[in-house]
């Protein structure tokens, strides 16, 4: 993370990238501005399974079940560092304990599995063996336009994405994987994943804005408050031809 060099040698090797992104964010930005300030607004959402927990195997995984219970929620999400093999086994026993919640596995690569496909490639074979008897839904990265997170540049996720749908249609064809699940109120780097000429799509659109960006949700970034930022990211979503389903999680 800290070796500026590394990462500006991964930045030339993606020089393309840059300029498209910016020719990407260009076009597509003021169209779905301009659908955003004629009134768009998506339908009404239901309540039922809204509200949602993310829990870890390292905190009170005893009693987690009970606790999620007592809180009436039912759908959650389990980190699986792709680092940490080794604690695939316990993450079952895990999923298993929580039966009576849908689960939202995020796949959290390192360096190793973006640079590797064969590497990549045995642990997802993995993952998906071990943990989609419990749920079929896995998310493909986490805040993606954060170094720490894995990836330095658009194109270097958009190329393990593809290798993920490689995978899960060959061999796991009942598998669902949501994306990009880029973090905070930066559609640029949300356009660049939605509009390219790879051989993808999402299932699902994910997005990791933050609710207390400015306090509370309805205090205003520059225009826009939550759920004008969910309303703008939704303008953006109908003219992409990524996704399989017009939602967003």
């Amino acid at each position: 993370m800290r070796d500026k060099a590394y990462k500006a040698r991964i930045r030339r090797k993606y020089w393309d990238d840059l300029i498209v992104s910016a020719l990407t964010i260009l076009t597509v930005y003021p169209l779905a501005f301009a659908r955003y300030l004629v009134g768009f607004r998506p339908r009404p959402v239901s309540l039922e399974h809204f509200f949602g927990m993310g829990v870890n195997l390292d905190k009170e995984p005893e009693q987690t079940p009970a606790l999620l219970k007592e809180l009436g929620v039912t759908d959650i999400t389990i980190r699986v560092r792709m680092d940490e093999m080794k604690e695939l086994p316990a993450l079952a026993a895990f999923s298993q304990s929580l039966s009576d919640c849908r689960i939202l596995y995020i796949l959290i690569p390192s360096r190793e599995h973006v640079e590797n496909p064969n590497i990549l490639r045995r642990d997802l074979i993995h993952v998906f063996e071990t943990l989609a008897p419990f749920s079929k839904h896995f998310q493909v990265g986490n805040a993606v336009n954060r170094f720490k997170w894995g990836f330095i540049l658009p194109k270097e996720y958009l190329l393990f994405y593809r290798q993920v749908q490689k995978l899960r249609d060959e061999q796991f064809g009942d598998i669902r994987l949501f994306g990009p699940a880029v973090i905070d109120f930066e559609y640029h780097v949300t356009i660049r994943m939605l509009f390219n000429f790879f051989a993808i799509r999402f299932d699902a659109l994910t997005s990791l804005l933050y609710v207390d960006r400015r306090g509370a949700p309805e205090n205003c970034q520059g225009l826009f408050d939550l759920r004008r930022k969910i309303d703008l990211l939704t303008a953006i979503m109908r003219y992409s031809s990524k996704l399989k389903e017009r939602a967003v999680y």
